[in-house]
């Protein structure tokens, strides 16, 4: 895991490199574009910008999470994180 901060963009393509052949990369990359593109995203705006239902972007940001990519606070709000891939 990197301790640095980095770069949106390096954010955006080390999500693509790892998912690469994943089932559901299309939406999780879809969420991660949208978390690159602003701050403090609730899962709320992130459905309205991807177009997917709640319970989905809930999952997608679950994993998001899980593998390090982005973070979210208590209020649920997405960022990238800091410490992820």
């Amino acid at each position: 895991l990197c301790e640095k901060p980095r770069k949106r963009e390096d954010a955006a393509e080390s999500a693509r490199a790892f998912y690469g052949a994943d089932a559901d990369a299309g939406d999780l990359l879809s969420v991660m574009r949208e978390v690159c593109r602003g701050r403090d995203l609730s899962l709320d705006e992130l459905c309205r910008r991807t177009g997917y239902p709640y319970a989905r972007v809930s999952a997608l940001v679950m994993r998001l999470e899980s593998d390090g990519f982005i973070e979210t606070d208590l209020l649920q709000r997405c960022n990238l994180s800091f410490r992820g891939r």
